[in-house]
């Protein structure tokens, strides 16, 4: 019997912290067809609240210094890299996130390892550099053009959602065929079980309808129109809004809650380890964005059963949510319209029940064995 050896896989990223990006690679770690491919992990900085997901036989590389002094000295980096790809001798490096992007891509022009570069663009690139690049319009254009160069030189290229493809197709100039379309996973078994934890709430949960969002406290979530409709949603409903999550806004948003006279209304609690236990509780949640890359939270909310308003932002929800047959799509940032949804919602269980079933029922297509095949099928290919 021929021996033929397991095809390496190196996943690479920031850290282990947060988003759905970094739940995503500790999932495809786990459930890897082990018969045929080896998973290894090198990270900038070993923090984050995903080790828990990993399989305890993963190697985990993490850059010197826990990367903390690393980030803007890329000759260092790239050296780094290198030496890891020398060690592990991987098929495959499976980069996510812009800057792992970068990092990844300049290895593989300096350094020329014998393998396969492929990355994972998670989000829209042209509005993430046009709002997250704060050097000034002409930095900001040098940057564009630097990665329009850079990311052609990839060996493949896994694209969130068909609004990701088509940015990176037409404005940095990444031929359409060597791009794929794989959405993020959701780890159904998982959030069946830790949603069935309780929420905690600040008021009594039976006397109020709940509101649920999340995300980081920044612009791209659009927090402040949730906000500003919910205060015309509280004059008509005996509800409560909840926001899960942390980020730089919150001093802002708390500022335009007081103004509002919302205080005894909102509540954010910010980052918590379990988010799936408020979404199984909550009566409704609403995504508010002005932009995403895809909305993994819708994807997990209807896993817990509930019905989904979302902004009908670029790129990513309607996608997922079919308008009107598993969740409601609202123009973006128009405000009235997202309270009057709102209101129309809480005022009807059977269809909160209705779009529920069908919201479910979408979810299973994201379920992670299912995306971990399809990334199987990429790797079969280098």
């Amino acid at each position: 019997m021929i021996d033929v050896r397991k095809k390496r896989i190196l996943f690479h990223t920031g850290s282990l912290k947060g988003g759905g990006a970094e739940r995503v690679i500790a999932t495809l770690l786990r459930d890897l067809d082990k018969e045929r491919f080896e998973g290894y992990l090198v990270l900038w900085r070993r923090e984050g609240v995903y080790f828990d997901l990993l399989p305890p036989d993963v190697p985990v590389s993490t850059f010197p210094g826990n990367g903390r002094s690393l980030v803007h000295n890329h000759a260092y980096n790239v050296a780094y890299l290198s030496r890891v790809i020398e060690d592990v001798r991987p098929d495959v490096v499976m980069s996510f996130l812009d800057g792992a992007n970068v990092l990844a891509l300049e290895t593989k022009l300096l350094k020329r390892p014998n393998c396969s570069f492929l990355i994972s663009q998670q989000n829209n690139l042209s509005v993430s550099l046009e709002k997250n690049y704060p050097y000034g319009a002409l930095r900001r254009w040098l940057k564009k053009r630097y990665m329009a160069w850079l990311y052609p030189r990839a060996d493949y290229i896994i694209a969130l959602s068909e609004g990701v493809k088509t940015d990176l197709v037409q404005n940095f100039n990444v031929p359409s065929d060597m791009i794929t379309l794989i959405y993020n996973s959701v780890d159904m078994a998982l959030i069946e079980k830790r949603s069935q934890s309780p929420a905690h709430y600040p008021w009594p949960r039976g006397q109020y309808q709940v509101i649920l969002a999340a995300g980081r406290l920044v612009e791209q979530k659009g927090f402040s129109d949730l906000i500003r409709a919910f205060s015309q949603v509280r004059a008509e409903t005996l509800s409560k809004l909840v926001i899960l999550g942390e980020g730089i806004l919150r001093g802002e948003l708390e500022t335009l809650v007081t103004s509002l006279n919302l205080e005894d209304d909102v509540y954010m609690p910010g980052f918590v380890d379990n988010p799936w236990a408020y979404m199984r509780d909550a009566d409704l949640f609403i995504l508010s964005s002005y932009w995403e890359g895809f909305g993994n939270v819708i994807v997990e909310t209807m896993a817990c059963g509930v019905p989904i308003i979302a902004t009908d932002c670029d790129f990513g929800p309607r996608e997922i949510i079919q308008r009107g047959k598993n969740g409601i799509l609202v123009p973006v940032g128009d405000v009235s319209q997202l309270a009057s949804q709102t209101v129309r919602l809480l005022s009807s269980a059977a269809e909160r029940q209705r779009l529920s079933e069908a919201g479910l029922k979408r979810a299973r297509d994201f379920d992670s064995p299912k995306i971990c095949r399809e990334y199987e099928r990429v790797f079969d290919r280098f």
